[in-house]
């Protein structure tokens, strides 16, 4: 699963699904796929939907998003928690999750400033709650890039002073050379990141993308999302 083609261009990534669809119920919303607990899968694992061989690693491709409720030996049903009318889930059609692998755990790395409820301030614990849910799919997280490393989660640069604080700025306050100086190491440890990612052709990710490719982002603001 999520295995990649060659060696994928910055914004062209390519992954293997998961599954399929068996069977559809539109009166109540739920489907039946070809997975069950033989495949290690457990209700509320989400799954994005995506037309029968289109091409999985784009987030506008994704047309529905399922969520597990029940579940059989080598099946399992889901209910349909995002769909679009005009495209709407077909037999056969395959399912993907970014992160949940029955025999792989994928590696992650987080980096940058989040804004996860988008009230247009930077939030502190952004990164823990990015960490849950990584961990909630049965992926790790990591704090330096390297050969090993699946996806890196990348927010908005952070942000640094122009100036070092003068000796007046520390009098007034003795915290401002620290505080300069923590910004700095995240700035520089934020584009090394980003610069090795680059290099050894990891995935780079948005928050938004990321959430969209697990089938998570029905959950997002639910009571114990993170």
């Amino acid at each position: 699963q999520l295995a990649r083609y060659g060696k994928p261009s910055e914004n062209s990534m390519a992954y293997m699904p998961d599954g399929k669809i068996l069977s559809i119920d539109n009166n109540t919303k739920t489907v039946i796929i070809n997975l069950g607990s033989n495949n290690h899968v457990y209700r509320g694992l989400t799954f994005s939907v995506y037309d029968k061989g289109a091409y999985i690693g784009n987030e506008n491709q994704s047309k529905a998003e399922i969520e597990i409720f029940d579940i059989g030996d080598n099946y399992s049903s889901a209910r349909i928690v995002k769909s679009e009318i005009d495209r709407p889930i077909l037999l056969n059609d395959t399912i993907a999750n970014l992160i949940w692998d029955s025999k792989q755990v994928n590696e992650f790395v987080i980096a940058g400033d989040f804004d996860l409820d988008k009230n247009g301030s930077i939030d502190a614990d952004a990164t823990a709650k990015i960490a849950a849910i990584i961990e909630r799919w049965g992926g790790k997280v990591v704090d330096n890039i390297s050969i090993n490393t699946d996806f890196l989660i990348l927010g908005t640069k952070p942000n640094i002073p122009e100036q070092m604080p003068s000796m007046d700025d520390q009098r007034i306050d003795p915290t401002a050379l620290q505080r300069y100086n923590k910004s700095l190491e995240q700035f520089n440890k934020y584009n090394e990141l980003e610069n090795r990612a680059k290099s050894l052709w990891v995935p780079i990710f948005t928050y938004e993308k990321f959430i969209n490719l697990i089938g998570y982002s029905e959950k997002v603001g639910q009571a114990g999302s993170f």
